[in-house]
């Protein structure tokens, strides 16, 4: 989060979460869950109060923080996922 408030004023929101995921893509390593009893790979795991909207790029509007909602975003590692995650988040794919 660090980075993306340091550019977000300069570049704007949206830019500056990509510039995020691309430098968090380059630098880490996938984590280990457990889901439903079987392992996965994951990039990235996001729980959140109330639904995120999208409005392009990244979600970034909350309508109701009472909704009772839960908004989970999940970015599964594997084949290809370097270039997906950013790809979707680039076409506003990212749900």
């Amino acid at each position: 989060m660090r980075l993306r408030e340091r550019w977000a004023p300069r570049i704007g929101g949206p830019p500056a979460t990509l510039l995020r995921a691309a430098r968090i893509l380059r630098q880490a390593r996938p984590l280990q869950a457990k889901v439903n009893g079987r392992r996965r790979s994951l990039w990235l795991l996001i729980a959140g109060n109330g639904v995120l909207r999208s409005g392009g790029i990244a979600p970034v509007r909350r309508h109701d923080l009472a909704d009772g909602l839960l908004d989970m975003r999940v970015a599964h590692a594997g084949r290809c996922a370097h270039s997906r995650l950013p790809a979707a988040a680039w076409v506003g794919r990212l749900t």
